[in-house]
């Protein structure tokens, strides 16, 4: 588990990663350099932020092939629904030790062999659903003519 968070839930991930040999804690902000090496040697991603809209975290994660379990947002969930909940698990409420353990079941059942299929996200599918989401505006009335 690595990467900055509040005082409180470093506190409450410290707690529940006591005695977890397998389990390396380095709750910093992580150097760039150390990034790709850190995600190569992940079973699983756990970032359970709150705070912010489309987690470059995750989208990281996922495409090296880590499944990640994350805070439950609407962003989140869309995410989601198009990778599947065998790579973004989603959690809700207070982030427990059975939380981690039954999260930790689903993803590990995902085929470790097969890589997220991040398709949707592809600049080229963006770039044409922002083309079409401009020509649906310019091609609507406006209110008042």
């Amino acid at each position: 588990m690595a990467g900055s968070a509040s005082a409180e839930m470093t506190e409450t991930i410290t707690k529940l990663m006591t005695g977890w040999p397998n389990v390396r804690l380095d709750l910093r902000r992580i150097p760039e350099e150390e990034i790709l090496e850190l995600y190569a040697v992940s079973d699983i991603l756990v970032f359970p932020g709150t705070n912010y809209f489309n987690s470059g975290t995750i989208y990281t994660a996922l495409s090296l092939g880590v499944p990640v379990i994350a805070a439950w947002s609407p962003s989140n969930c869309e995410i989601q629904d198009i990778v599947g909940a065998q790579w973004l698990y989603l959690y809700q409420g207070v982030f427990s030790r059975e939380l981690l353990e039954d999260a930790s079941r689903v993803l590990i059942r995902r085929d470790t062999g097969a890589s997220c299929d991040l398709t949707a996200f592809a600049p080229e599918v963006c770039a044409i659903q922002h083309i079409q989401a401009y020509e649906n505006a310019l091609s609507r009335p406006r209110s008042g003519q």
